[in-house]
């Protein structure tokens, strides 16, 4: 558009070419405004900014590689592990990390106090799943356990409320009263352990009680350490239902990912990704019967 005046402001008409040529045509623009310049001045290396009755202030100049959340991080400890945004609030410390151990500690002690066994404890990004082998020798009684737990509420009824564990249907097909009756001593040990001894467990996981799965798949920490480098078929899942399944040999576990060798390439998959790891059924050799 060809404006027949170059003004700070203009009312007026503008000269307007045809399509394909052949004349002009008028428009009117009404009241126009030009952009005002600019107080910005580059001097050198710096910039300045104008301004009126004051002296020129230089602008910080920021180095982009100073800022470190621009830039991928690697962990020292696995260089495999993904780069991850925000705080996981320790959630993401190695699995010997001193308050994993302790956690431990107090929920195997808590088990072994009634008489129950546990099979392992495995960690998530927000969740710790407890896996128990027997209950058979529990000592409480569920009607036992929940009267002396309602004494404790009555006695001190300025306590928050005390949190509750996850417990598996399948656990509750076992043993459904002594699964109970552990599950509520090891919340109990472990909001014990965070209010005296500050052990952030109960506040950062959630609790998850269960019992021995199916044998091809594996769930619990002490089998992904006891599978190292045998091959694996990790299932994944996702809300956008890209699910696929992939085959290598399994490098190892942590409370964040589950790491396979593929080809010779490291393949990272976040555990939130991962719905279950199972071990390839048995090659059958030519004549072998099936059992």
């Amino acid at each position: 558009m060809l404006v027949l005046e170059s003004a700070r402001n203009v009312s007026g008409f503008a000269i307007i070419p045809k399509q394909g040529g052949g004349g002009v045509r008028c428009a009117y623009v009404g009241h126009l405004k030009a952009n005002k310049p600019s107080k910005v001045q580059d001097v050198g290396d710096a910039a300045f900014i104008e301004e009126e009755g004051d002296e020129e202030t230089p602008m910080e100049i920021v180095d982009v590689d100073s800022l470190e959340g621009l830039h991928y991080r690697e962990l020292p400890d696995n260089p495999d592990k993904p780069w991850r945004r925000g705080d996981t609030d320790g959630c993401d410390d190695p699995m010997d990390a001193p308050w994993r151990i302790e956690g431990e500690r107090v929920i195997y002690e808590a088990a072994e106090s009634i008489g129950a066994v546990i099979d392992d404890v495995t960690w998530d990004m927000a969740k710790c799943t407890i896996t128990l082998s027997d209950t058979s020798k529990v000592k409480k009684k569920l009607d036992d356990y929940l009267v002396e737990r309602q004494k404790r509420e009555d006695a001190y009824p300025y306590m928050r409320e005390e949190r509750e564990a996850i417990i598996t249907e399948d656990a509750k097909q076992v043993d459904s009263e002594g699964v109970s009756v552990t599950a509520g001593t090891i919340i109990e040990a472990l909001q014990k352990a965070e209010d005296e001894d500050d052990l952030d467990v109960l506040s950062r996981h959630e609790i998850l009680v269960t019992s021995p799965g199916v044998s091809n798949i594996l769930e619990t920490q002490k089998q992904f350490d006891a599978f190292k480098g045998f091959d694996v078929i990790v299932q994944t899942i996702d809300p956008l239902g890209s699910n696929r399944k992939i085959e290598g040999k399994l490098i190892g576990r942590d409370a964040m990912d589950t790491y396979i060798n593929k080809k010779g390439r490291t393949v990272t998959i976040p555990n939130n990704f991962v719905d279950y790891v199972e071990l390839p059924k048995a090659k059958r050799e030519k004549g072998d019967n099936m059992l």
